[in-house]
Order: structure tokens, then sequence, then C-alpha cells
């Protein structure tokens, strides 16, 4: 009989840890994502993103042993800046920060130059409104002038964008899979979604993210 309820007495508290697991987990709650890439191989200073007349993105992830600790937060989105390049003489491109001593180096060449990275990401828990026919406007700053690019009523949340000046899409979609696999997986699950005074746009599928409740 002891052994009866002690049998009993540990399946209850078995089942009691594994709803208080359950529980501590928590239910999560998911929202359409939004990425925007925005590429080129002019010496960009800076790029402002801006949805519906709203800046997005302003602050820069905070990331601790690789991880992110900002970018799921309600912070308006987070940029990133980042450079393409590459560092040996095959064909090759490696990522790196912008601002990173290893930029010194990179190779360049008429075929292979450095390419600039700016990405803008956020939810629709992130942005507060539904991410739904945004008007895109691109703030982009460098030496030799300051341009101005807008897409009325063109981008939607479940997608990630690639945007880039329309003469660099002939050198881009020259590159092969092997030139580019560490960065985008860009080909195969991208679609090309036409040009737009001057500038280019390509767009796959994204998941949504998940918060904890």
């Amino acid at each position: 009989m002891h052994k009866v309820l002690l049998t009993f007495f540990i399946a209850v508290l078995l089942v009691l840890f594994g709803c208080f697991k359950l529980n501590e987990g928590g239910e999560s709650e998911c929202f359409p994502y939004l990425r925007i890439n925005f590429m080129s191989t002019s010496d960009i200073d800076s790029v402002q993103f801006y949805l519906n007349g709203e800046q997005v993105c302003i602050e820069k992830p905070i990331k601790v042993d690789g991880i992110c600790e900002n970018c799921t937060k309600d912070v308006g989105g987070v940029m990133e800046e980042n450079v393409l390049c590459k560092v040996s003489d095959d064909d090759i491109y490696v990522a790196f920060h912008r601002g990173a001593e290893k930029l010194d180096d990179c190779i360049q060449s008429e075929g292979f130059p450095k390419w600039i990275w700016n990405e803008c990401f956020l939810s629709e828990k992130q942005y507060g409104k539904p991410l739904d026919s945004l008007t895109l406007l691109l703030r982009i700053f460098s030496n030799k002038e300051n341009v101005n690019v807008r897409l009325d009523g063109f981008l939607y949340g479940g997608k990630q964008y690639k945007i880039m000046a329309e003469q660099d899409t002939v050198l881009w979609y020259s590159y092969s899979n092997a030139t580019m696999r560490a960065n985008f997986n860009y080909y195969g699950s991208w679609e090309r979604d036409g040009c737009y005074g001057g500038y280019c746009i390509a767009s796959k599928h994204l998941a949504e993210i998940c918060y904890d409740k």
C-alpha cells in the first residue's frame, strides 16, 4: 500500500512539474515581420528608413555572445550596417559589420566592388500598426550627394525586400550562387518585383516572429 501511495505521489509531482514548466514557457503571440535591405556599390555614409512618413529602425542591434538583445523589443525596429567584400583572390564574398578592422583587408575590382548593405527589420508589434500597403522613403546620405528614394504603397509585412540602384542589378545578378553562398541565400527564393524611378526591388516571404506573452 505504501509503495502504491508513493508511486501515485511521484506521478502527481511529475504532472505538476510538467504543468509548471509549460506555464513557465508561457504562451506566445506571433506577428508579421518586415526586413528591408538597401544594397549599393556607392560609398554611402548612412541610410534612413521611413514608413508612411515615420522614421523607423533608428537603433542598432545590441549583441551579446552573438545574440541580439533588442531585436525583438518595442524599439521601432533595428538597423544593421554591414559591408560585403572579397578578402582573397577567390570569388567568395564575406560580410563584415561597418567599421570593423577587417574592412582594411577588402580587395576590390571592377567586377567585385565593395557592397554597402543597410538593413532595417521590425515586426508589426514593434511598429504598432498593420504592416500593410506601406510607403517607403529611403534617405541616402553620401559625400557626393544625398538622394531620396520613394516607393508608394509597396511594402507588406511577412516579406523581405532588397532594393538597389538599377545599374547595380546587372552586376548583382551576374554573381554565381557560390559567390554569394554565405550571404542572404539570395538565389532561388527571391522574386524580382521590377524597377521604379531607377531603383529595383526583389522580395521573398518571411515567417512570422513570435514573442512570449
